[in-house]
């Protein structure tokens, strides 16, 4: 009986060693391209920002553009805040019906 147990605890670890590199084989590339899509998504964002920014900078005439400036900073601290909240917290500012960007904790001094 104890040899019976020891195979077939020799035979379970065999199987998973087995499942685990077909998850391996199947799942990681998907992952992998997951990834890197996600990257692209977070680089294509922040070009999307730097362009609004550069165009809104050509348009505004120099006396507007502190305030400019001063919006452009507050923007970024917003979006690092954002990116800090914890699930519960996301999940808390998604579904507020207050004035989410208020719900933020940022400091707009920089």
């Amino acid at each position: 009986m104890g040899l019976q147990k020891d195979l077939a605890a020799e035979s379970i670890d065999f199987i998973r060693e087995q499942i685990n590199d077909e998850i391996k084989a199947t799942c990681f590339p998907q992952f992998e391209c997951i990834a890197k899509l996600i990257a692209k998504i977070g680089y294509q964002s922040v070009s999307n920002f730097y362009l609004s920014a550069y165009i809104m900078n050509s348009i505004i005439p120099p006396s507007k553009q502190q305030h400019f400036n001063e919006i452009k900073r507050d923007s970024k601290a917003m979006a690092i805040a954002y990116l800090k909240l914890s699930k519960q917290e996301f999940y808390e500012f998604m579904t507020s019906e207050d004035n989410s960007l208020n719900n933020l904790n940022w400091n707009s001094e920089g």
